[in-house]
């Protein structure tokens, strides 16, 4: 009876694994490539995932320290005295002390109403505005205005600059700000430099 079932349940397997021509498959050599198949596939993740990682540092090293805006240098320059009526120099320096280049600048000035433009270079067609283009890693440059001050002895008067900048590979703009504080200590009239007297 036994022996009947098992030539009944080799008969059923027999028939599940036949291929068309009636043989049976060698299942010793699926084993061996299913094995095979798998190793392929596990070396492949980690060939995968170790060139990911790779890939991730490299970004990182390449354009992640690439930029750094802390080394973008912006100062106004005034005149140790100021005096009203008299003609002085105001320089705005911009200095890029990063390895990569800026490939896009401008500048804007915000001068108090009290400070009269004569001229500026380079020109500009806005007294307040320059479009400085691209700075070379390590280079830097100024704009010098000249202009009067016609307040009040004693006035504060406030100067503002602000450096608008795109590094290279990056789509996002960044800013410098700079603020300056100069005081009216004498003025001129009839030619002469006229100030409080002196105790």
């Amino acid at each position: 009876m036994a022996h009947t079932r098992k030539k009944d349940i080799d008969q059923e397997l027999h028939k599940i694994f036949e291929d068309a021509d009636g043989k049976l498959p060698n299942l010793h050599k699926i084993e061996i490539a299913r094995e095979h198949k798998i190793r392929k596939i596990l070396i492949a993740l980690v060939i995968f995932f170790a060139a990911l990682s790779l890939t991730s540092w490299a970004g990182f090293f390449v354009f992640g320290r690439q930029f750094r805006g802390e080394k973008v240098a912006l100062d106004i320059e005034t005149p140790s005295k100021i005096v009203a009526g008299e003609t002085v120099d105001l320089l705005v320096r911009y200095n890029n002390r990063d390895r990569s280049a800026i490939a896009a600048a401008k500048l804007n000035v915000k001068l108090p109403k009290e400070f009269t433009v004569l001229s500026s270079d380079p020109e500009t067609a806005d007294s307040s505005r320059w479009d400085i283009g691209s700075i070379a890693p390590y280079g830097h440059g100024q704009i010098k205005i000249s202009g009067k001050f016609l307040g009040k002895v004693g006035s504060n008067l406030p100067i503002e600059a602000t450096l608008i900048y795109k590094p290279e590979n990056f789509n996002s703009e960044f800013e410098k700000v700079v603020n300056e504080l100069v005081v009216i200590e004498d003025f001129v009239l009839d030619g002469g430099v006229l100030g409080p007297d002196k105790i």
